[in-house]
């Protein structure tokens, strides 16, 4: 189950796109579970990735030793590992591996700030895998909603008509003794 999770955290193109935007050579029509990597003076760099049939693991370097021109795994080993999959699949799709789950991994809809269960006054949610002993139980509870006055910004009630719903965002106190150190 571990292992499960893993791969999908791998196979998620989601999350790598503030890394590295939306079209990506990971970007490929079927399910694959890849990892990129980039040397200190982008001496080299790999590509490693998996779907149930194949496991491809790419390496750009100079024999030398010597640094590359700002080559990172996803500009460098990331193309190549695209050209061997669509290669090796290129008559067919592969199994989604991935699919169904197995027993005991639960999704949920978590506030990607907390990390807890969404709640109505997230302004986020994002559905996230969990092993079902570990999945979280607590609603969020660093998003509060409050009603202010829309004229002067001041607290108020929902009855009063100048009443504005709006969320603000509570950090327990380690985020905001670091804030405060940070100006």
């Amino acid at each position: 189950r571990p292992a499960y999770l893993i791969a999908d955290i791998l196979a998620d193109r989601q999350a790598a796109v503030r890394a590295f935007g939306e079209e990506t050579p990971l970007g490929l029509p079927f399910v694959t579970a890849v990892k990129t990597g980039t040397s200190k003076d982008y001496r080299d760099n790999w590509t490693v990735g998996f779907t149930r049939d194949y496991t491809v693991g790419v390496w750009v370097g100079n024999f030398d030793g010597t640094p590359m021109r700002k080559v990172s795994g996803i500009t460098g080993a990331a193309p190549i590992y695209r050209d061997v999959m669509l290669t090796l699949y290129r008559d067919y799709n592969p199994i989604n591996f991935l699919d169904p789950a197995p027993d005991g991994i639960v999704s949920r809809r978590i506030c990607p700030l907390s990390g807890k269960l969404v709640q109505p006054d997230c302004p986020h949610g994002i559905n996230e895998l969990f092993l079902a002993e570990n999945a979280p139980t607590k609603p969020c509870d660093m998003h509060r909603a409050v009603w202010v006055n829309a004229e002067d910004g001041l607290l108020t009630d929902a009855a009063d008509p100048r009443a504005k719903k709006t969320v603000f965002t509570h950090f327990p106190p380690l985020y905001q003794t670091w804030a405060h150190e940070m100006g």
